[in-house]
């Protein structure tokens, strides 16, 4: 007998082969094998391939009967799913997304947003009445003019009675304002006033002049006077006129006008060096005219936007504003060609975080002109805070802030600065330190800095026009806040010099007692009483 695996005899019957170990049966005769090899088809009989001498071999029955493989349809459906999951995940977290579409994340994300959430929180935090008390303590009078340093000694001592009394009661769902003034200096009351501003006209008692209420209307300032007044705007107004010109703005940039570098990049203002994406945009002629015309349509009559911008106080504003919007539809091709070579917006990402911004345009009059901001923080840890502009004959404005927060306190610093080659320099610098060793300073939004004590030093510098440094402390004691203002070695044009001035605020909030109006005669107010009015203060006598 000869296996057929190895191809070897046996000489006694088995079930398995002695030689190989494998399982057997007895060789047909003539059953034809191939070799492994070579491919040689020859008996099975013969054991080896005559050609070639290899072994084992396998009948051609069993070569072409191989075993099916097994349904693996499985691993096809779970990989499907697995790459579909991906390509899910990647347009979700914005993998695929264009540079366009990060751009405008951005802005929504780092700049849109946080404006909106802090409309909102300043809303919720708004006061809605205050009790309020100056005092003044002046020392060190210096009057440097002919015959005026006679007066010095009574003039400090005058100075130093002068007093105000302060409170206001704010109704912001009835749009109405309540004010109560009180002025005294050298136990001479040089005003005594209640103002009650409402929908339909604006109150005043004067009880120094006259037992009335003097009364004029809303209609009448506007008619008349070309004035109204603003009574501000909701936080949910103006989160929808932010979205309104922010969706706007965002259909301008796209995959031809924007670039982006990567590179290290010294900030606007705080000059600190960063490694980050630079996004440029840099729209055509074309495309620019389409935006300002649309910017112009949506501003024409937006009476929310010109309450924002102050355009509501007048007729006339009002309507010189709705003029300009009319110039940029009509005009817009011939604004468009004008600003396409110079107009520049750049972003500068770093961490994705959008660490500053700048927009750069040449004017009327052809000078290039550069806005900037600089907005870099972790809201718990630190923050860098800067707006300025320029133009190119150097005139410059910048208003820049940071802090740190340590060890149970926010240190940090402000500076303002406004300079013009060949004119006058102004610069204002200071430094401050906030306690938050007493609040939860991880839920920001929910925190009254009231309570927070501050302290604040802080130089001003405007040549020889005028200068001084100041002090400023804040504390709060249940309920009570006060600020005590320090103002020293002030001097103003060479002339009058001040070695101290002491300005101490104290203020209630939120307080029970409520305001009201005299039960008194109204009468309008015209033109002659209110000349009376304004003699009649300033024949107050000091002497």
């Amino acid at each position: 007998m000869i296996c057929n695996h190895c191809g070897k005899e046996i000489e006694n019957p088995a079930e398995k082969c002695p030689h190989c170990g494998s399982k057997i049966g007895v060789m047909e005769e003539n059953k034809t094998v191939i070799c492994e090899k070579c491919g040689e088809v020859y008996d099975s009989a013969l054991g080896k391939c005559p050609l070639c001498g290899t072994a084992p071999v396998i009948s051609a029955a069993e070569k072409t009967s191989v075993p099916k493989k097994k349904n693996k349809l499985w691993l096809y459906i779970g990989g499907s799913v697995l790459v579909v999951a991906a390509l899910i995940f990647c347009f979700v977290s914005g993998v695929f997304k264009s540079n366009a579409e990060r751009f405008i994340d951005y802005e929504r994300e780092t700049i849109i947003e946080p404006i909106k959430s802090l409309a909102v929180m300043m809303e919720e935090k708004e006061i809605e009445n205050a009790d309020i008390s100056m005092d003044f303590d002046f020392k060190g009078l210096s009057l440097n003019t002919f015959g005026a340093a006679l007066y010095e000694d009574y003039a400090e001592e005058l100075l130093n009675q002068l007093s105000l009394d302060m409170r206001t009661e704010i109704d912001a769902e009835n749009a109405e304002t309540h004010l109560q003034l009180g002025l005294m200096l050298a136990d001479t009351e040089l005003l005594q006033m209640q103002l009650l501003s409402d929908q339909e006209k604006i109150s005043v008692y004067l009880p120094s002049y006259d037992e009335k209420i003097y009364t004029i209307s809303r209609d009448k300032l506007v008619s008349e006077y070309d004035m109204t007044i603003n009574e501000g705007m909701s936080a949910e107004k103006l989160n929808a006129l932010i979205d309104r010109y922010a969706e706007l703005f965002f259909t301008l940039p796209n995959k031809d006008n924007l670039t982006v570098e990567k590179e290290e990049i010294e900030l606007p203002i705080s000059e600190n060096v960063l490694k980050a994406k630079v996004y440029t945009l840099k729209p055509t002629a074309e495309e620019l005219s389409h935006f300002i015309a649309s910017l112009g349509e949506m501003m024409k009559g937006d009476e929310d936007l010109k309450a924002l911008l102050g355009y509501d106080i007048s007729e006339s504003l009002s309507t010189s504003f709705d003029e300009e919007a009319e110039r940029m539809i009509s005009e817009s091709k011939n604004i468009a060609r004008d600003l396409a070579e110079s107009f520049e917006v750049e972003m500068i990402v770093h961490d994705g975080k959008v660490a500053a911004q700048s927009l750069s345009f040449a004017d009327d009059l052809g000078n290039m002109r550069t806005y900037y901001m600089e907005s870099y923080y972790d809201l718990t840890k630190f923050g860098i805070f800067g707006f300025g502009w320029k133009n190119e004959d150097d005139l410059e404005t910048e208003l820049f802030a940071n802090y740190q927060v340590g060890d149970g306190e926010i240190v940090g610093d402000l500076y303002y600065g406004f300079a013009s080659d060949g004119n006058a320099e102004y610069t204002l610098d200071a430094d401050f330190v906030i306690d938050i060793s007493e609040v939860e300073w991880d839920d920001i939004k929910n925190m009254d800095f009231r309570n927070c004590p501050v302290t604040m030093q802080m130089d001003f510098d405007a040549g020889e026009f005028f200068s001084y440094t100041f002090d400023i402390t804040t504390e709060a004691d249940e309920g009570l806040y006060t600020t005590v203002l320090s103002v020293n070695d002030i001097n103003i044009s060479e002339m009058i010099s001040i070695e101290e001035i002491t300005l101490k605020v104290e203020s209630r909030y939120d307080t029970e007692d409520k305001l009201e109006m005299p039960a008194l005669e109204e009468q309008e107010l015209d033109n002659s009483t209110f000349a009376n009015i304004i003699n009649s203060v300033g024949n107050i006598s000091l002497f």
